[in-house]
């Protein structure tokens, strides 16, 4: 996952995710809090993974990772194309949030 794309247990945006807070030192980065754990640890991974169990979402993840210029088919491929940061909805998140809620909308 690229720095900054999200929290690495939830991987929701940091804005979103609990143990995190915006750092009044730098402008728009996030520390975490101390002592603070994530409560929603593995949901967006989870539902990434269950939806791959459903054809449909294959081939259209594999058309939008292969329109990205990523090969769905290598492991270290999807990997990369997962952890990409992107700017959505007005957040710093990963491709990896994206798929997710492609998925959910299907459903």
């Amino acid at each position: 996952m690229e720095a900054y794309s999200g929290c690495m247990e939830c991987f929701l945006p940091q804005a979103w995710c609990n143990q995190w807070e915006q750092s009044e030192r730098e402008g728009g980065m996030y520390r975490r809090k101390v002592g603070e754990k994530c409560k929603f640890a593995d949901v967006v991974l989870s539902g990434v993974v269950v939806g791959l169990e459903r054809k449909k979402v294959v081939d259209e993840m594999y058309g939008r990772m292969a329109a990205a210029g990523f090969d769905m088919r290598d492991e270290s491929e999807a990997l990369k194309y997962m952890g990409r940061k992107r700017r959505w909805g007005g957040l710093e998140t990963s491709e990896l949030l994206r798929e997710f809620y492609l998925i959910g909308r299907d459903k």
